[in-house]
This record gives C-alpha cells, sequence and structure tokens, in this order.
C-alpha cells in the first residue's frame, strides 16, 4: 500500500471540497435564500438586501442567519436587515447557512494552502 503524495491529497481534498461548496451553494440558494424572499415579497416588503455583486447577497444571507445576531448586524448593517431576515428564517435554513458557511470557508482556505 503506498501513501498518497502530496500533490494527490491536494487534488482530492481541493474536488471534494469544490463539489461540496457548491452543492452548498445551491442547496442555501434555492430552499433558503429564494423561500425567505419570496415570504418578504408576500408581505408586501422590498427585499432585505438589494445589492448583489459577485454572489454577495446569498453570502450576507448565510451571515445573517448563521452567525450571532450581534457579529451578523456588525458585519453589514447597511447592506443587509438582519433581524427580517433572521425572523423569516427557520431552523433548517440555519443549518443550511452554516453548512454553507463552513464549506466555503474550507475551501477558501484551501485555495490559500
Amino acid at each position: 500500500m503506498s501513501s498518497m503524495s502530496m500533490n494527490s491529497w491536494y487534488f482530492w481534498a481541493f474536488g471534494s471540497l469544490m463539489i461540496t461548496t457548491f452543492a452548498a451553494w445551491l442547496v442555501f440558494a434555492r430552499f433558503s435564500m429564494a423561500r425567505i424572499e419570496r415570504l418578504f415579497e408576500q408581505d408586501g416588503l422590498p427585499r432585505p438586501c438589494q445589492w448583489d455583486g459577485p454572489g454577495a447577497r446569498i453570502v450576507l444571507y448565510a451571515y445573517a442567519i448563521a452567525l450571532p445576531r450581534r457579529i451578523a448586524e456588525r458585519l453589514a448593517p447597511r447592506l443587509i436587515d438582519v433581524p427580517r431576515v433572521r425572523h423569516y428564517a427557520s431552523a433548517g435554513d440555519s443549518y443550511r447557512a452554516l453548512m454553507f458557511l463552513i464549506s466555503t470557508h474550507a475551501f477558501v482556505l484551501l485555495i490559500l494552502v
């Protein structure tokens, strides 16, 4: 049995994390973020995050839902309405947001390595 070389380890870790991150991104965007925005629309409220830079809206939603309230409110107070988003978020949304943030941050860390 031969040991994996560092290049092989990095290749498999990169590929696995990339697939996990993309899956978490799609699941959170379709099942959590879209549902919350639909609820806002049904209540006649404007979308809580008007700015959508290169995919930044999904990250702001995840921060607003998964992080403790005080930290989330300090990160981007002018970009997203944290209390309203948290009001419409369910326990499943919190789980999906946390999984999205963990996989995304792990992927970025691996890229930086």
